[in-house]
């Protein structure tokens, strides 16, 4: 599992290299109906004015008390569809989800991850040529099914 999502990634990162479009990296707050607070970090690739993609990593989830410790964590690669051009963009987004949860207890650690698919839609709003905020909300359908709600802040290059 590992080493296939490690090829699509350098495969992923390998094509985005060798095209001539924006690039971009985000972070944001997010609120999971099934996780409550949690932290994500993006990479986005602006294909062109209309379509672009990310792949985020997320922690959903993280406890840790007297020997035992949890953590429910998240990969995302969406496609955006913008709607329109300009300050405000507003955009509907699907993908594919990887959800993975892990506990640790006395150092036996035990994990599990499932599979499933984004839908949703979003707005970036540029404050200037580089910097911007954002906002989203998606829809994971799968085993760890669940609204997400974030909102961030996109650096581009």
């Amino acid at each position: 599992m590992r080493k296939n999502l490690f090829l699509t990634l350098v495969s992923f990162f390998c094509f985005l290299a060798m095209t001539n479009a924006q690039f971009g990296l985000g972070a944001g707050v997010l609120y999971g109906t099934d996780s409550e607070l949690g932290f994500t970090g993006r990479v986005n690739y602006d294909i062109n004015s209309k379509i672009g993609v990310y792949l985020g990593f997320s922690l959903l989830d993280s406890e840790s008390e007297q020997g035992v410790s949890a953590s429910l964590t998240s990969i995302d690669l969406n496609a955006h569809y913008h709607f329109s051009e300009g300050t405000t963009r507003p955009y509907a987004l699907a993908g594919v989800n990887i959800t993975r949860a892990s506990v640790s207890v006395l150092g036996i650690k035990v994990s599990d991850s499932t599979t499933g698919f984004n839908v949703g839609g979003g707005v970036i709003h540029n404050l200037s040529d580089k910097f911007a905020l954002f906002g989203e909300a998606k829809y994971t359908l799968g085993d760890a099914d669940q609204a997400v709600f974030t909102v961030g802040a996109r650096y581009a290059f």
